[in-house]
């Protein structure tokens, strides 16, 4: 049997323990197998008992693909959903606004920032330009960097970001660019993924290495930027 630690910040998920019945694809006699999941949490999960702090409870499913990446998927969004929040708290009590400028991730961030209550007090615009021509068109990223350096590339990110606070007028934006995969993007592999972060006087840039599906390295993608706005943001006091 696998056991499976799940780390503490994640104690409200609930629905992955008390599935009643397995999907499809685990029933198939050679990819049916049992196992135990472990998780250290607190308080009463549904249908499975309650844990008391710091204590570790153990339910036992059924294993299979879909189920595995229902779970991974649900928890990264709750991750997200997370730093989303944070970056709401600490724009709204700063009197702060930001922009979003996106490619890899699709919107993702922009999603995860006006799902919660109170955006419209920080958050000001937000454009996914997928294609080159669109960044270039929309946005202003110079034909010159594309060409040099490509889509995928932290120069881009620097640049979407720069140009969209600069379109926005706001005090921070946010930026992504990437290949989430599967195949090789500009002979650059999958998984590389660049974010940035621009603010008056200063454009941070980050390189991520994402070695998960194209979802995963979405979340994964998307989150990284959140958290890097945050630091960004905390050096502003």
């Amino acid at each position: 049997m696998a056991t499976l630690r799940i780390r503490e910040s994640f104690v409200d998920y609930e629905p992955f323990v008390s599935i009643q019945s397995a999907p499809h694809d685990c029933v198939t006699p050679n990819r049916s197998v049992r196992a135990k999941y472990s998780f250290l949490s607190q308080g009463d999960l549904s249908r499975t008992g309650h844990f008391h702090q710091g204590k570790m409870f153990t339910a036992q499913i059924f294993f299979c693909p879909s189920l595995i990446n229902f779970f991974i998927i649900t928890l990264m969004n709750k991750e997200l959903e997370r730093v989303a929040r944070e970056v709401h708290e600490v724009f709204q009590k700063r009197g702060l606004t930001l922009s979003v400028a996106e490619s890899c991730t699709g919107g993702l961030i922009s999603h995860a920032l006006t799902s919660q209550p109170g955006a419209s007090s920080f958050f000001i615009a937000g454009a996914v330009t997928y294609a080159a021509a669109m960044k270039e068109k929309l946005l202003g990223v110079s034909s010159k960097t594309l060409a040099l350096y490509g889509v995928v590339s932290e120069q881009t990110a620097r640049e979407m970001s720069e140009k969209m606070r600069a379109l926005s007028g706001t005090d921070f934006a946010v930026a992504t660019t990437g290949n989430l995969g599967p195949d090789v993007l500009e002979g650059k592999e999958k998984g590389l993924v660049y974010i940035a972060i621009s603010r008056k006087g200063e454009t941070s840039a980050k390189e991520l290495r994402l070695r998960g599906g194209r979802e995963e390295n979405r979340n994964n993608a998307a989150r990284e930027a959140l958290m890097l706005l945050l630091e960004m943001a905390g050096k502003q006091q």
